[in-house]
């Protein structure tokens, strides 16, 4: 009953919002030491089975072409700034050409039911679309820089240049351990809180392709998780098996990237390809040990089987960290799988080290116009080391759903996706990939 009431919503959304376009969303105050005082046991509860009913990062594609709901530069919303935060109202201030100085202003502010907070303030020659805000990633479990560039499709502005700052406060992150044996058992919480302040510049070529470049400083503290019903990181870890646990360093960023979106529409696609390649630095500044450059790319293609009402959706997207002789990834800062997206059989944040692969395939089909229902099939690995991910010991997963859509985006999605640990029930409004 409750699949076939999201079925009807999502059908009478899908007739009221059809010039739309879009998806939808996914680390914490700690102590200035830095240093983690959890000394909870190590109680295990699970969680709801159903995990958000939004997106775990709002504004996925990065593509709206539609204005939303707003009073004047307001534009209210609903979202999960990231994975496991809970739902929570976000209000966006979007502000072109202020003053006719030909600078625009961007804000946004979110809290959570589980009282995360995200805030954030830009101000210069910003993304812009034909109409619309500018959309921007809040999750912490994304790949950087590989979510902020997939945000450049469909600007229509040619140079972007302006300074932005972020603060986040997320007292629920989730941490396995490192490397491809950790265990479920072993999953514990932390509090992230972090600054951000940092300069981007970009050359869009077309609404399709872009070369960016970007600067920014992050100041980051960790402390104690609020989640009792999992024991506190340093109840199991320490700063040699989560490296910077004790100290979280202050990181100078430096990071390129390039966009080229070659799908027929970027919120429903049914054929072409997407390409987002990033290199990033960071540097330790207040020493070297915990220096390390990442190359990162996420490649999709959308293959229609005879007709539109079939496609063969795919995707590789993989992480490659490398630090500097002597020095170490900060733990925070890996890549990691799991989530709503990226091997979906597993919760955010299930797996993380250096290496990062993962692979999806997804057979698509609309039986009727705006209903879609879709069988998929993932998997991926990580590894110290480039030679260790091998792709006989892969961590996998399969599934299938149900997809209500509009013309240009994915409304409402139902998906049920398994793996050896678990059957996780994901309700989104947006988009897999």
């Amino acid at each position: 009953m409750a699949l076939a009431g999201i079925l009807l919503l999502g059908a009478a959304a899908a007739r009221a919002d059809e010039p739309s376009a879009g998806p939808a969303p996914e680390t914490a105050l700690a102590d200035q030491s830095g240093k983690d005082d959890t000394t909870s046991s190590p109680v295990k509860k699970d969680k709801s089975k159903i995990h958000s009913i939004f997106d775990d990062d709002d504004q996925a594609n990065g593509n709206s072409k539609d204005g939303g709901i707003h009073w004047g530069p307001l534009y209210p919303s609903v979202t999960v700034v990231s994975s496991g935060a809970g739902i929570g109202p976000i209000l966006h201030l979007w502000q072109r050409d202020v003053a006719h100085s030909g600078l625009d202003l961007y804000g946004a502010a979110a809290y959570s039911v589980r009282e995360y907070g995200y805030y954030t303030v830009k101000l210069g020659r910003l993304p812009r679309r034909h109409s619309g805000k500018p959309s921007f990633p809040t999750g912490s479990d994304k790949f950087y820089p590989l979510a902020d560039i997939e945000r450049l499709s469909g600007v229509e502005s040619r140079v972007d240049i302006y300074a932005g700052y972020r603060y986040r406060y997320y007292p629920e992150e989730d941490f396995f351990g490192i490397g491809s044996g950790s265990l479920a058992s072993d999953r514990t919480d932390y509090r992230l809180q972090d600054h951000f302040a940092e300069v981007v510049t970009t050359y869009h070529f077309s609404p399709a392709v872009a070369l960016t470049a970007r600067a920014g400083w992050l100041e980051t503290s960790l402390g104690r998780g609020r989640d009792d019903r999992f024991p506190g990181l340093s109840f199991l870890f320490d700063d040699a098996t989560a490296p910077g646990l004790e100290n979280p360093p202050d990181e100078l960023i430096l990071a390129t990237g390039l966009l080229a979106d070659l799908r027929d529409e970027p919120g429903n696609p049914h054929r072409g390809a997407l390409f987002t390649i990033g290199l990033s630095r960071f540097e330790d500044r207040g020493g070297s040990a915990f220096d390390f450059t990442r190359a990162a790319t996420d490649l999709r293609f959308y293959i229609p089987l005879g007709s539109r009402k079939h496609v063969l959706a795919t995707r590789a997207i993989g992480s490659f960290d490398g630090p500097d002789s002597g020095s170490r990834i900060p733990f925070y800062l890996q890549s990691s799988l799991g989530g709503s997206q990226i091997l979906r059989g597993y919760p955010g944040f299930r797996f993380r080290d250096h290496q990062v692969i993962a692979f999806s395939a997804e057979y698509r089909f609309e039986p009727i116009p705006k209903l879609e229902l879709a069988v998929f099939y993932d998997a991926g690995q990580v590894a110290r080391e480039r030679s260790g991910l091998t792709f006989g010991d892969m961590h996998t997963g399969w599934g299938g759903g149900v997809r209500i859509k509009s013309t240009r985006k994915v409304l409402f999605r139902f998906d049920v996706a398994h793996s050896r640990e678990d059957t996780r029930y994901l309700v989104k409004l947006g988009p897999s990939f």
